[in-house]
């Protein structure tokens, strides 16, 4: 099996991860309704820039700062310590960057949690270069595939 395939699958299989996470949180019934888009009124910012900054820019800056950046500091700091503490420090910035409710937040500490996971394992596996790439795919695609099923957001994409 080659190493390229590996990758691959490792991916499909992180992102599968992913999306049942979100299944929970939508079948315990706790749903997006309380969320406040205010200012993203369709009429202010063009439906392509939306998408162009939640599905490449946001997880580009999100994914360097939260997970590389965050890995980085963990590594040089905390290099005998266990970096479990940098886990969730990074899932909880994370989470603070997504206050749109308070379950929201819960969903992207839970998301952010998995995506520092999922970095930590891609580096060990495939290098820091891989991990990058790899965890920024995941966050756009998830981030695709959550504009275009959320109601939520159906206000802004129509």
């Amino acid at each position: 099996m080659s190493k390229r395939y590996l990758y691959f699958k490792t991916l499909l299989i992180y992102l599968a991860i992913i999306f049942l996470v979100f299944a929970v949180f939508l079948l315990i019934d706790m749903e997006f309704e309380e969320v406040s888009l205010e200012g993203f009124e369709s009429n202010e910012i063009p439906r392509y820039a939306l998408i162009l900054l939640g599905v490449l820019v946001a997880p580009l800056i999100e994914t360097f700062f939260f997970q590389f950046l965050m890995y980085k500091l963990a590594d040089k700091f905390f290099r005998m310590m266990n970096k479990k503490i940098i886990f969730f420090v990074s899932a909880g910035l994370f989470a603070l960057t997504h206050y749109y409710s308070w379950f929201f937040m819960l969903y992207a500490f839970a998301g952010g949690l998995l995506f520092i996971f999922y970095y930590h394992k891609l580096k060990i596996q495939f290098g820091t270069l891989y991990a990058f790439a790899g965890l920024f795919i995941i966050h756009s695609l998830f981030n695709l595939i959550l504009f275009a099923l959320d109601p939520v957001f159906e206000r802004i994409l129509v």
